[in-house]
């Protein structure tokens, strides 16, 4: 059986092991027309000569992976092909579980410092602690110049139920510490927060649309109705897409019987219609969907049909603008092909597809610069309902033109770890309303910069950023999400929409 699905390429490196279930397996043979023999002849002797007559000898398979992948590149943006080599290598950024110990870390400078823990990871049993600074992994110094992000994923990645044993340096310890942590299979879920805002709003976040979104949305919507959801704020930010099936699922919870969801059109011209069913759970009650510029295909489906039936808001930036959906199809030997196989539209028959006939980088990068353009009948995304701007204002262009970005995030880790004891006393809640004249409490802050600003306001705007800064590595994420929602304009601008028709 062959699923379409949509993810731009812009987007693949960010996948990071959070995409899931997308692998779709159809007999080659079935899947493309063969070559024909004087097609296959030319291949074949170009690659035979290549071999056999070429100055150097060359890895011949290599070359034609490169040649086909350039290729499938030309004919549009989001066709792909990987070989068997990419895939095995990269395997686990396509899956939506994957082997590891379960630490959410942040390199400061060169070294990896432990802030939380996944659910599922094996770390959080062990007596590794927020703050602790990762040196070594089994016998390789994972700490010093050229470390980064990949290498410490590479290091702590690997079989299941093999044990890891890191070396960690804690402030206060007089020598470094050995634990030992065992690989576990972590699974993380597509519809990853779901949580009441406000006595009666709901909040619920999906990352990305596979084989268990829809079932996993379900799940959350019936334990937030039993809370008292009567509104709800859904957060499709950043969903690159993936399979139309989830989101057609996804859009048939809140969508009555037979209303349309969108309409696909094969290379025929044939259009097929998908429908709701009417038996969703939240078919009634207000909602407000976030969008942005990294919304992108399915994301795109399920947004669009609840704006034009009028089921739900649209706040935040113009989305990504991806109205084709691609087929996977795994070929002879171990790789894969996405081919773009259908043109996707709106309820009323609008493509949201943006032209791709520029170069392949302007394309994947125009959706940035377009996120707040205003056009309804321009084909490139949707158009939020209610525009949250997501631009610095101008005092923070000063503070940031003064302050390094790198600097500040810097600084908090450091702030953190001089001040641990009492922050954990000041808890989020009070750090977070806490003024600029109580940081005489604390020391060891970055009072240089503050002789680099030129008044009170841009002090003020710089201790706010740092302040926040702080309360990202200071608090367990379990313990910032009821305050993260205050520091979100777009989830604010939609309580502000929902109040005004919630009970």
């Amino acid at each position: 059986m062959n699923r379409h699905y949509a993810v731009p390429l812009f987007f693949l490196a960010l996948a990071l092991g959070m995409i899931a279930g997308m692998a779709v397996e159809r007999a080659a043979n079935n899947a493309m027309t063969p070559f024909s023999a004087d097609r296959e002849g030319r291949l074949s002797e170009l690659m035979h000569l290549i071999e056999s007559e070429y100055l150097t000898h060359v890895d011949s398979d290599s070359l034609l992976d490169e040649v086909l992948g350039d290729l499938v590149s030309r004919l549009d943006p989001h066709s792909v092909f990987w070989s068997k080599d990419r895939i095995e290598s990269d395997q686990w950024a396509e899956e939506r579980s994957f082997n590891g110990i379960g630490i959410v870390f942040r390199m400061h400078r060169d070294t990896a410092v432990v802030l939380d823990f996944l659910e599922g990871g094996s770390a959080k049993e062990t007596e590794i602690r927020r703050g602790d600074r990762i040196v070594r992994i089994d016998d390789s110094l994972v700490s010093g110049p050229g470390v980064d992000e990949s290498t410490l994923m590479d290091a702590l990645s690997g079989e299941e139920g093999k044990p890891v044993n890191l070396e960690l340096q804690r402030r206060g310890a007089k020598r470094p510490i050995w634990i030992a942590v065992w690989r576990t299979r972590i699974e993380q879920p597509s519809v990853s927060t779901f949580i009441m805002i406000e006595p009666s709003v709901a909040y619920v976040r999906i990352e990305w649309f596979d084989e268990e979104t829809h079932q996993e949305l379900r799940m959350a919507l019936e334990q937030l109705l039993h809370k008292g959801m009567k509104s709800l704020v859904l957060d499709l930010r950043g969903n690159k897409g993936g399979l139309m099936s989830a989101a057609e699922g996804v859009a048939d919870e809140f969508l009555g019987d037979d209303v349309l969801i969108y309409t696909s059109e094969n290379r025929e011209g044939v259009r097929r219609t998908h429908e709701a069913t009417g038996y969703g759970f939240f078919e009634v009650g207000d909602m407000v969907v976030l969008i942005d510029q990294g919304s992108a295909s399915a994301s795109e489906a399920v947004a669009a049909a609840l704006q034009e039936h009028d089921r739900a808001r649209l706040v935040g930036r113009r989305s990504f603008g991806k109205g084709i959906a691609q087929g996977e199809i795994r070929l002879q030997g171990g790789a894969v092909v996405r081919l773009t196989q259908l043109k996707l539209f709106t309820p009323s028959g609008k493509s949201i597809q943006r032209p791709y006939e520029e170069d392949e980088d302007t394309y994947l990068h125009r959706a940035e610069e377009d996120r707040f353009a205003i056009d309804k009948d321009a084909q490139g995304g949707l158009q939020p309902d209610y525009f949250v701007s997501d631009t610095l204002s101008d005092s923070e262009k000063e503070v940031y033109r003064r302050v390094p970005i790198d600097s500040l995030a810097d600084a908090a880790l450091v702030f953190w770890e001089a001040n641990r004891n009492q922050l954990a006393a000041e808890g989020p809640g009070r750090w977070m309303t806490s003024e600029l004249d109580r940081l005489g409490v604390f020391r060891k802050v970055p009072w240089r910069w503050w002789a680099r600003l030129n008044s009170e306001t841009d002090r003020q705007t710089l201790w706010s950023l740092f302040r926040f800064e702080v309360f990202d590595v200071a608090f367990a994420e379990s313990e910032r999400r009821p305050w993260v929602f205050d520091a979100d304009p777009d989830v604010q601008k939609a309580l502000e929409l929902l109040k005004n028709k919630t009970p």
